[in-house]
């Protein structure tokens, strides 16, 4: 079921045994805008929460048959967005904390004085239209997985991805730091649905040269100083799964001859280790540099370049994608809104017009 915030009204139900408790509840929250009808029992109640799908439930627990812990579970399990209240004449820490635990926006102990019953209704109605008007400046762009934008120079992005996703061949992702590189890789990885091994990210220019074949294909017991036990590397945690190599020009020659072995036989010696072992990995790579420049200065070896560069994907920069910095603003707004719980309306209602 969907939420049915909108400009109309909420729809409330109020699910109470006791029909002038209901009634009198009926008149207090009768003052908020707000369409209300009411339950007197819970299986009532489910029959309204089906047909009548109400945003918001005053549901008292202890009703003559169906309890109304079991009606909180029912809306949990089938994921329904109702902001539920829950009120009761036990007072309880215990009912409180698992009423809380089953998703109950607040809870209420009987006798309920009529300022707190009305100002915990105006704050869940406000809870309720904070929610969907993030959802509203969050949904309003299509893009792809966590990618943010849907500008017509990403479209192009976006289609090469879903095109390649289940291919097992090498992706070379380019474009300048902060494009999107690492999200990129992840977003092929997630939508790859015939590898179900692990995404395992290494980033080549922050691991010391000295331990980067370490990091890459493991080491024995022994193999240098510190090395007290056998250590499995990416290329054997990512098996039947993806390994990004981010920044992969930092790489240095002699690895780079190693890492061609790899990906032309998928077979692999530990540091220290006379075994050979092998993994079934795809390998994505990614570089703020110009690869063939790398090449052609003679810092990144010719072949390895062909082996990786079969699928290559460009980013573009922000500065040329003009269209998407409102998606970008409102992401941030919702971000940091929810982080912080404040909200910039003003701001949100400029963007929103957009």
């Amino acid at each position: 079921m969907t939420s049915n915030i909108s400009n109309t009204q909420l729809k409330m139900l109020i699910v109470e045994d006791s029909l002038p408790l209901a009634k009198l509840y009926e008149t207090v929250i009768g003052t908020v805008a707000l369409e209300i009808k009411l339950a007197e029992c819970g299986k009532k109640a489910l029959e309204l929460i089906k047909t009548y799908q109400p945003d918001i439930i005053l549901l008292d627990l202890n009703l003559p048959d169906i309890s109304g812990m079991q009606i909180l579970r029912k809306i949990r399990e089938e994921k329904l967005e109702i902001s539920v209240i829950v009120m009761t004449a036990n007072g309880s820490v215990n009912f409180a904390v698992e009423a809380m635990r089953l998703g109950a926006y607040d809870f209420l102990e009987k006798p309920i004085a009529p300022n707190r019953l009305r100002t915990t209704i105006k704050n869940t109605i406000e809870k309720r239209k904070l929610n969907n008007l993030f959802n509203e400046i969050n949904t309003s762009d299509e893009s792809l997985g966590d990618f943010i934008g849907s500008s017509p120079v990403m479209q192009v992005v976006y289609s090469k991805i879903r095109k390649i996703k289940n291919s097992r061949a090498t992706v070379f992702i380019t474009g300048e730091s902060g494009t999107g590189k690492e999200v990129t890789a992840q977003t092929i990885h997630n939508l790859n649905t015939d590898r179900k091994g692990p995404f395992v990210p290494i980033n080549c220019a922050a691991i010391p040269r000295e331990l980067m074949e370490s990091e890459i294909f493991g080491h024995v017991k022994g193999a240098f100083t510190g090395a007290n036990t056998d250590r499995d590397g990416a290329v054997s945690l990512a098996n039947h799964g993806t390994l990004f190599l981010d920044e992969i020009c930092e790489m240095d020659l002699e690895l780079q001859s190693k890492l061609l072995r790899f990906i032309q036989t998928f077979k692999f010696k530990k540091v220290g280790g006379s075994r050979l072992e092998e993994a079934d990995v795809r390998i994505i790579c990614a570089t703020n540099r110009n690869p063939l420049q790398e090449v052609k200065e003679g810092r990144f070896r010719e072949d390895l370049y062909y082996r990786l560069y079969v699928l290559p994907i460009h980013l573009p920069p922000l500065r040329e994608r003009d269209r998407d910095m409102i998606a970008f603003a409102k992401y941030f707004i919702s971000y940091y809104s929810k982080l912080e719980n404040k909200i910039l309306l003003r701001l949100v209602k400029v963007l929103k017009s957009f």
